[in-house]
């Protein structure tokens, strides 16, 4: 099954279970390296900023 990132714009191909394609259908992808910089920049914002 080919599924296009929301945020990228690339295309993969994602190999889910039948069970999930039938009971959670997902019309949004985000591909893995676009949720490991939306987590580091997430957590980046959480940090309070350093006095100068």
């Amino acid at each position: 099954m080919k599924q296009k990132c929301i945020i990228c714009g690339k295309t993969y191909d994602v190999n889910r279970p039948l069970w999930e394609k039938v009971l959670k259908p997902k019309n949004t992808y985000i591909c893995e390296l676009c949720k490991a910089r939306i987590q580091y920049e997430a957590k980046e914002a959480q940090v309070p900023p350093k006095p100068m």
